[in-house]
């Protein structure tokens, strides 16, 4: 059920852009995917680290959660207000126009809801019932859906659009409190003691989201400042496929995160186990996935935005290497505050910026949204790796990941094969199909893929809800 909400929000997502491209055009579009870039910056950077704890904390055996949700409810508003606030103002040093930054201005008060009711999601994670909260996404993306199909052809400027947007996330946001407020009762309350604990507590983890937001989300919002509005009009195309597709990895991950903080405190055996298996399968399912936008790329960019864009077609080729990465980042970040060692990953994303500030001043003058792109994988292959390496060494119990690298290896092997044997005439139907032949052979003929793994873990998240 919570799979199919997240397929139909991926569907309604790929509508607005598809409507929206086609309402704009490139420069248009390129000016709401800035200010909607810009605006999600600030999103990622009010989390401060808090979501991860506050899964971790409502998660332990005899947490008061009432207790704990309330207030750090409050906290999130007022760290997102004062975020908002501080990037409103930086927003007129920049370079943006005044269209952007009417929009960044219209869509400002929608975002800072958003920012919290990302922080109520992790209360749906930990009780394993997301439908609430994915009701309340489907009727605020279609709400804005129904906006833009009555404002077809009356020349809404880019920046209306992006304020519709922001009204559109705090609809959503008022139905999960709702929602999440039937699952643990919401009393919210000033209580200094628990902000400056929680505080202390997510520090380490948000300074690695700030350093990552300077690598991960900047790559938009560089390009308005390098290129014309067309440029990151054409990358938003492929940008918001990647997003959509990281929504629903983002789902596994919270699914996971419960799970992984509930064995990491009472069995280590038993969290390298379901780490290794959740590792694994995820890698399986995003590699599928990645093959099969790789192999319809132009076919995709084409039903989304039409011709215009289509030279977003290779850029999406190149993304879906780092949603592939990133969805296993995701993955091993939720692992680290299981097992409290948050703090040792800082290293990874101090020295990840630098690769990025490097390689965004060297490719995204020159090449635009391709340099972008290609940042985006150098960076996370770092980021991967260094965050693997630190589990790996902080955990007893030997950890393999020899599972998702074999998933990779064939991965990239069906590419190579697909390219070498596929005639090139074949519809993407006939070819998607012949990629994902030649996948799963590779992947049973490697024994990489075991179902026994895939069943072991439905089992423990199907135990966990129970």
């Amino acid at each position: 059920m919570l799979m199919l909400g997240r397929g139909l929000l991926l569907f309604i997502g790929l509508a607005i852009v598809a409507l929206l491209t086609r309402e704009l055009g490139v420069d248009g579009f390129g000016i709401y995917r800035v200010a909607i870039a810009y605006l999600g910056l600030v999103v990622v950077l009010a989390d401060f680290g808090l979501a991860s704890i506050f899964v971790r904390d409502i998660s332990r055996d005899g947490a008061n959660q009432t207790s704990i949700v309330g207030p750090l409810l409050l906290l999130r508003l007022v760290i997102s207000i004062l975020v908002m606030i501080l990037a409103i103002l930086f927003s007129f040093v920049l370079g943006f126009s005044d269209e952007t930054r009417a929009g960044i201005l219209l869509g400002a008060t929608g975002y800072v809801a958003y920012s919290t009711h990302l922080l109520l999601f992790g209360v749906f994670q930990q009780k394993l019932k997301q439908q609430g909260v994915i009701f309340a996404e489907i009727v605020g993306a279609l709400l804005f859906v129904a906006v833009i199909l009555f404002c077809r052809g009356k020349n809404v400027p880019a920046s209306i659009f992006v304020g519709l947007f922001g009204a559109s996330y705090a609809v959503t946001f008022i139905m999960s409190i709702y929602f999440a407020n039937r699952l643990v009762p919401i009393r919210v309350a000033y209580d200094l003691k628990l902000w400056i604990g929680t505080l202390q507590t997510a520090a380490p983890l948000a300074i690695a989201g700030i350093l990552g937001v300077m690598y991960v989300r900047a790559d938009t919002v560089l390009l308005a400042l390098f290129h014309p509005p067309a440029e990151a009009g054409i990358y938003g195309v492929p940008i918001k496929i990647s997003d959509s597709i990281m929504g629903i990895t983002l789902l596994f991950s919270g699914l996971m995160a419960p799970i992984l903080a509930n064995s990491a405190s009472q069995n280590r055996a038993d969290f390298v186990r379901v780490f290794s298996d959740a590792l694994g399968v995820l890698i399986v399912g995003v590699v599928c996935v990645a093959i099969l936008i790789f192999v319809g790329a132009e076919d995709i960019v084409y039903l989304l935005a039409g011709d215009e864009f289509l030279s977003g077609a290779p850029i999406l080729r190149v993304l879906v290497v780092f949603m592939t990465l990133h969805a296993a980042t995701l993955l091993m970040r939720e692992a680290t505050v299981s097992l409290g060692i948050q703090s040792r990953i800082l290293p990874v994303y101090v020295m990840a910026v630098c690769l990025a500030a490097i390689a965004y001043a060297l490719l995204v003058p020159t090449r635009g949204g391709e340099g972008a792109a290609l940042t985006l994988v150098i960076t996370e292959s770092f980021v991967t790796c260094g965050i693997a390496t630190v589990i790996f060494r902080n955990v007893d119990e030997p950890i393999s990941y020899w599972t998702p690298l074999r998933v990779l290896a064939c991965g990239a092997a069906t590419i190579v094969m697909y390219q070498m044997i596929v005639p090139q005439n074949w519809g993407t139907l006939y070819a998607a199909g012949a990629a994902m032949i030649i996948y799963f052979a590779l992947l049973l003929l490697s024994r990489t893929l075991k179902l026994s793994r895939v069943y072991s873990l439905l089992s423990e998240m199907l135990g966990a809800r129970r």
